[in-house]
């Protein structure tokens, strides 16, 4: 039986240059492209939650990251909570090799895999990064055609601020060409966020885009009826209790 419910799919990037300080908070603080990432993905989560007090949403959601190579963090669940503990356990230490690197047709690969093995309707996937495919031996435009095959969009967002002419090849620019190509294959679209308001802008767009349409059922307004018959029904009751022993008790 085909599932409605959506599938999603969060890849982040948590290569070195996420530890980058490039973005401002709402306060002006300095932060880094990581910690504005987390930020941006804890809304995302929070907003598909039919209350923000709730545990568990109705759509799996799961977590995955890459570098040099790509690991699911949490696989697709409907408890949201054990989802944001795990996004906020994401660490990038740049002395592990691990770090080093970026392989996004790795990390979608991975996600079609993993969310192939679903029956349901719709499954989507949302791609953060802030630099070039440089690593892992499945091309990032392969692995879309892979997705489209299976019927899955494919949402990309490039995250950093703009380079300038100056900088160094440690801050490589986003192949803007590719993000866009894997969106355009499989029916998702691409975001550039250069700050942290347009980061979560786009994050709020995927999710409205992306909303399992919940149903609630038929809903009727209507009138108590039973009350005024019972309390009339009682009234009459006491009055027949009432004239009995005014009324006729006393006749010897």
């Amino acid at each position: 039986e085909e599932d409605t419910n959506m599938r999603v799919t969060l890849l982040v990037d948590v290569s070195g240059s996420m530890t980058a300080e490039d973005f401002v908070d709402a306060s002006g603080t300095r932060r880094d492209r990581l910690f504005v990432t987390k930020a941006a993905v804890h809304d995302f989560v929070k907003n598909r939650k039919v209350r923000p007090t709730d545990r568990y949403g109705t759509d799996r959601v799961g977590l995955l990251l890459y570098a040099s190579y790509a690991w699911i963090q949490t696989p697709l669940t409907l408890d949201y909570a054990l989802l944001e503990h795990d996004l906020d356990q994401i660490v990038i230490d740049q002395r592990n090799e691990k770090h080093n690197r970026t392989a996004i047709g790795s990390a979608i690969g991975l996600a079609v895999s993993n969310l192939s093995k679903s029956a349901a309707e719709s499954k989507v996937i949302v791609l953060l990064t802030d630099g070039i495919n440089n690593h892992g031996s499945l091309d990032p435009v392969t692995a879309a055609e892979l997705a489209q095959k299976y019927d899955m969009r494919v949402y990309t967002i490039g995250a950093g601020s703009p380079v300038s002419r100056t900088a160094s090849p440690r801050d490589n620019p986003i192949d803007e060409d590719t993000m866009k190509r894997i969106a355009d294959i499989t029916g998702g679209k691409y975001y550039r966020a250069t700050d942290l308001a347009t980061l979560r802008e786009a994050y709020d767009e995927i999710n409205a885009l992306e909303t399992t349409q919940i149903d609630l059922g038929e809903v009727y307004d209507f009138d108590e009826g039973f009350m005024p018959w019972a309390a009339t029904g009682a009234f009459l009751m006491m009055a027949s209790v009432l004239s009995r022993r005014v009324w006729f008790e006393t006749i010897p």
